[in-house]
């Protein structure tokens, strides 16, 4: 086995050491949002499981044909860096954030989307910055800006450390996080003379969630066990679900790609 392969599937198993990673599984598909076609479903498993995708040695030894980058018989290439999933991310961030926002307003707290945190200043070439949500406490005070991330574990340029270690991927996107926006919002006014804080809302592709953020729900949700129970079973089943398309769709496609010979597209283009 290539080490970077071994180093993929060491990272997929330490992410997969957390509560969230199953819960996925626990979730009763009464409703439709809650339903996966059979095929997205068994891709779902398989990279659950660690499986090896369908096509083996021809798959390791592909490309991919969106980014022309080697891909791998796991499939972290689609799950963290390839652009062609870039669509499915922002569809799953999405519905993380969205998950997050009813159940806060479920357990009685008001939520603003996306506050400005920093104006953009075209002259400087600033964009802004803009959080997912200002959440407000039960009390009617802003409390906190909250933003999603969601990272891959078994991308290639996060194996180094996240082979030997659980939940390296997430602590690395949680200090990006926190180093972008902590100084944005130190300057905002603050509500009844409470200052907001930030906290990023990070989890790994595979479940793990980080410690900080992971405490933060508790707190938000101490007086709510149930609600907060649900929330976690939802963005398990919004990560698992985003795996398995993504992977089912990218795979299909190379597999179609790969059943033609190169001789065939020469005689599609010059006749």
């Amino acid at each position: 086995m290539e080490p970077s392969a071994s180093g993929a599937r060491s990272a997929h198993l330490l992410s997969l050491g957390s509560q969230l990673s199953g819960l996925w599984l626990q979730v009763i598909p009464s409703q439709h949002r809650h339903r996966m076609a059979p095929a997205v479903f068994r891709y779902a498993l398989r990279v659950y499981l660690g499986l090896p995708l369908p096509g083996g040695a021809s798959l390791a030894t592909s490309r991919c044909h969106d980014c022309l980058m080697v891909v791998d018989t796991l499939g972290s290439h689609w799950l963290s860096t390839c652009p062609s999933s870039r669509a499915a991310f922002t569809r799953r961030h999405t519905a993380v954030n969205h998950a997050i926002r009813t159940a806060l307003l479920g357990a009685g707290y008001t939520s603003t989307l996306e506050p400005s945190l920093l104006d953009p200043n075209p002259q400087d070439g600033n964009p802004g910055l803009r959080a997912d949500q200002l959440v407000y406490g039960l009390e009617g005070q802003p409390d906190t800006f909250a933003d999603v991330a969601i990272t891959c574990p078994t991308a290639p340029t996060l194996l180094a450390g996240t082979q030997f270690r659980r939940g390296k991927a997430a602590q690395t996107k949680f200090q990006q996080k926190y180093r972008k926006y902590a100084t944005a919002v130190r300057t905002q006014p603050g509500g009844m003379g409470l200052q907001p804080q930030f906290m990023p809302l990070v989890w790994e592709t595979f479940g793990f969630t980080h410690p900080k953020s992971a405490a933060w729900l508790a707190r938000q949700f101490q007086h709510a066990p149930a609600i907060r129970d649900q929330l976690l079973k939802e963005i398990s089943w919004v990560l698992w679900r985003s795996s398995g398309v993504i992977v089912e769709h990218a795979s299909r496609r190379l597999s179609w790609f790969n059943s033609f010979r190169p001789d065939m597209f020469s005689a599609a283009l010059w006749g």
